[in-house]
């Protein structure tokens, strides 16, 4: 994907994974993200094996996710899952909330 579909997808997805939290009533999580700058970190994955296998494992840690599965009128297959969000989580240095499963899921990962 280019860079400006790559940005698109992720934009999706940190919104998709805030109206997840909304409707788990995330209210504290969200204010406390938000107050925070609600800061975010795109990642790169090898393949979309290992981002499912990334978001399985959030998920099994009580963690909100969220995944965009492209529609595939420009680049990419139908139905490819193209990007994961997680969390909103807290700033790392809070070592607070979600964070630090989250560094324990993605710390391995390379920035994108």
């Amino acid at each position: 994907m280019t860079k400006g579909k790559v940005a698109a997808q992720c934009c999706h997805a940190a919104l998709a994974a805030y109206q997840a939290a909304l409707r788990q009533r995330q209210s504290d999580l969200l204010q406390m993200w938000e107050s925070q700058g609600q800061p975010k970190i795109t990642l790169r994955v090898r393949d979309e094996a290992e981002m499912l296998q990334i978001r399985d494992a959030a998920r099994t840690h009580s963690l909100i996710t969220a995944s965009v599965k492209d529609a595939g009128h420009t680049q990419v297959v139908p139905g490819t899952r193209t990007v994961l969000a997680i969390g909103p989580g807290m700033h790392c240095a809070s070592r607070v909330g979600p964070t630090p499963v989250i560094d324990y899921l993605c710390g391995h990962l390379k920035l994108y």
